[in-house]
């Protein structure tokens, strides 16, 4: 045997004769040497090998250079990419690139795996009895074990004979099992609480995927004070070049057993109460897609009671099938919204078919044409309207508009449209009636600006621009009176909390229109500076609208309404939206809704929101976010009523992280005046986090 470091530089270049191609290179803290009796090479002691990205260290590695394989020996540890193994020992192939092992540990984050053997090259690991965690392990970390699995370190897991398990606790088996490697394919939370009405109550979502595309999974709560709510639940993906897709079904049924009480139309609740949602979401190839969001409820008050964070934000669900067809020049779309609660006033359409040719120029002429087109079958039976309304309508509208440049800073656009609308049916009778409508209007702009090079490090200000334009927009819309008498008002005007639009094209309370003459005249600002990245950034928006009614109605004012709309938002950190309306006749402030956040990075948060209607609503609702360090954060939430005096709600909560695999929240709740909730509970969120 020949030994020490002056045979150092023949084991390499033996190494090299027999690998030409990027040999394999070996260092250690003690001498490298040459066994002539096996013809390999050794190094030991923090012994390294490293080939194309591979990197072993091991207490001993052995390089047998007729068959061109190193073997590793003791506490060995593997860097391969983004992947880590430990283990006592492995087997590397040079020629193959394949590495082979016993018992070992592995990371390839956000995935960790245990397992008795291991085998496979940097794209392609075969495991064997693996236990293998979705995030770092943990006693009470999600995983799932299987007789084997193999992962494609740059797309799927694909496995055998799988447990889904919580630590060692079986929750679910599945023969095979595939999903990607960057997504969590099991969805688990779960809601522990009390609540007076509720009794003491255990909520659970689950979905475990079934195939590549497909999760199945469950909801189960448990009431001691209602019973039992089940349902099944289901998920869909699909993600192809062609064919983009997302579907989630979810359900719950039970027998009520509790204080059942009464619905928003002052109904005795039914003892079986049920719910359950789609969401579709799909995009086929560059031009067509599908959307779809049905909610099915027993009552109305069904998701308020089992699922109050739902209703929260969705108290009256919409219903609807939407597909688009994107041409060159035009829209093409098929909308079907239906009614299942019988609860709810909608206006069905059943289905509208509906054309949409964007402003296309006419020949060199400077002037713009557009057109759209639609026929809508109407329908509408809910408690407001008795007997029911049906309306079949046909409704083509067509524009020309010609933008003009008096001089750089003033620009003109003349608009002239016309709109025909012919309805099957009329009040009384079953006569047709068609209404012609005109639009003339004028759009007028003056912009001016001016710049500053100011500069400011601390709020990211990189010189100062104020872009300023006086606007007017004016619109005679003649014909809407005609046929008031005899039209079928479904599409009625709605309450809106955003600036109401003057042109006809954007006008949707198609069957109640009337004359009218309006002159808005305004005022735009924006106030910006320089981005690195999108060359310009909004520091502020403020912007003054005044309307003016030609044609008031009877309960219109001349001098309608002042409108504000304001967004300040001059670093990342802090943002101020302001929407204000207000009577001009009187300047009594009808409306009022402002938006402010504070953001210390993932630190602190605090929000502050309130809404103001004239006799009707004054709200204010505060939230308050803390992370006390990685695992410990605190949230509060208050909703003020000052009409009522009330703390209508306030939420204190505490939120953990566990192993970095779950989020568990404990929160206090406290009501005042609601009529379905208590004044007091108690809830344990869980929610397993996903990567």
């Amino acid at each position: 045997m020949l030994s020490g470091l002056k045979f150092t530089n023949l084991a390499l270049l033996l190494i090299a004769a027999q690998s030409p191609d990027q040999p394999p290179q070996l260092s250690s803290d003690q001498a490298i040497v040459y066994d002539s009796a096996t013809q390999s090479t050794i190094a030991r002691g923090n012994a390294t090998l490293t080939h194309q990205g591979l990197t072993v260290v091991a207490d001993e590695i052995r390089y047998i250079a007729a068959q061109n394989i190193a073997h590793a020996e003791g506490n060995t540890r593997v860097h391969y990419g983004n992947i880590r193994l430990v283990g006592r020992g492995l087997v590397y192939d040079v020629d193959t690139k394949r590495t082979s092992s016993e018992a070992f540990r592995m990371g390839s984050p956000p995935l960790y795996a245990e397992g008795d053997g291991f085998s496979g090259t940097r794209d392609k690991i075969t495991v064997e009895n693996v236990t293998m965690y979705f995030g770092e392990p943990s006693p009470v970390g999600l995983n799932f074990k299987a007789a084997r699995a193999t992962v494609f370190t740059e797309d799927r897991i694909e496995a055998e004979n799988v447990t889904f398990r919580i630590g060692e606790f079986p929750i679910f088996r599945l023969p095979r099992y595939k999903q990607s490697v960057d997504t969590l394919a099991v969805l688990l939370s779960g809601k522990l609480g009390y609540r007076g009405n509720l009794g003491a109550y255990f909520r659970t979502n689950s979905l475990f995927p079934v195939s590549e595309n497909w999760r199945a999974g469950a909801v189960f709560d448990v009431y001691t004070k209602r019973g039992l709510l089940i349902g099944p639940a289901l998920g869909w993906s699909l993600d192809q070049p062609d064919n983009r897709a997302k579907f989630q079904f979810e359900s719950g049924y039970i027998n009520d057993d509790g204080d059942l009480g009464f619905d928003r139309l002052g109904d005795a609740v039914d003892q079986d109460r049920y719910f359950f949602t789609i969401r579709h979401q799909q995009e086929i190839g560059e031009r067509f897609s599908v959307n779809a969001a049905i909610n099915a409820w027993s009552d109305s008050e069904v998701i308020r009671d089992f699922r109050p964070d739902l209703f929260r934000d969705d108290q009256n669900p919409d219903n609807f099938l939407e597909a688009v067809y994107r041409g060159e020049n035009f829209f093409l779309t098929g909308f079907l919204r239906f009614a299942p609660n019988g609860f709810q006033n909608t206006q069905e359409r059943l289905p509208e078919i509906r054309l949409d040719w964007m402003p296309t120029p006419i020949f060199d002429t400077g002037t713009y044409q557009s057109l759209s087109a639609s026929y809508v079958r109407l329908q509408e039976d809910s408690f407001l309207t008795k007997p029911e309304l049906e309306s079949d309508r046909f409704d083509v509208f067509y524009s020309l508009y010609k933008p003009i440049e008096v001089r750089k800073w003033l620009h003109l656009l003349p608009v002239a449209s016309a709109r025909l609308t012919h309805y099957a049916d009329t009040l009384g009778s079953d006569d047709s009636f068609t209404r012609v409508m005109g639009e003339f209007g004028l759009d007028a702009e003056v912009q001016a600006h001016a710049t500053w090079e100011y500069k400011n490090e601390r709020w990211g200000i990189d010189g100062l621009r104020h872009l300023v334009k006086p606007v007017l927009r004016w619109r005679y819309l003649p014909g809407g009176n005609s046929g008031r008498s005899e039209i079928i008002p479904i599409d009625r005007e709605v309450f809106s909390t955003s600036l109401p639009p003057i042109g006809l094209a954007n006008i949707r309370n198609i069957d109640d229109l009337t004359d009218r003459h309006v002159l808005r005249l305004g005022v735009e600002n924006l106030l910006q500076t320089r981005n690195e990245d999108y060359g310009s950034r909004n520091l502020v928006t403020l912007n003054f609208y005044q309307d003016i009614l030609f044609s008031a109605e009877p309960g219109e004012d001349e001098w309608a309404s002042f409108y504000t709309q304001m967004e300040i938002h001059p670093v990342n950190w802090f943002s101020f939206g302001l929407y204000s309306k207000i009577r001009t006749e009187d300047l009594t402030l009808e409306e009022t809704r402002t938006r402010f956040r504070i953001t210390d990075g993932d630190v602190w948060q605090f929000s502050l929101e309130t809404d103001t209607l004239q006799n009707q609503i004054n709200q204010y609702d505060l939230d308050f976010f803390y992370k006390m360090n990685e695992r410990w954060a605190f949230r509060s939430r208050w909703r003020v009523d000052s009409r009522r005096n009330d703390f209508t709600e306030q939420i204190y909560a505490i939120r953990q992280r566990i192993a970095n695999t779950w989020d568990v929240e404990y929160q206090l709740v406290f009501h005042q005046g609601s009529t379905r909730e208590d004044d007091f509970g108690f809830n344990i969120r869980i929610n397993l986090l996903s990567f």
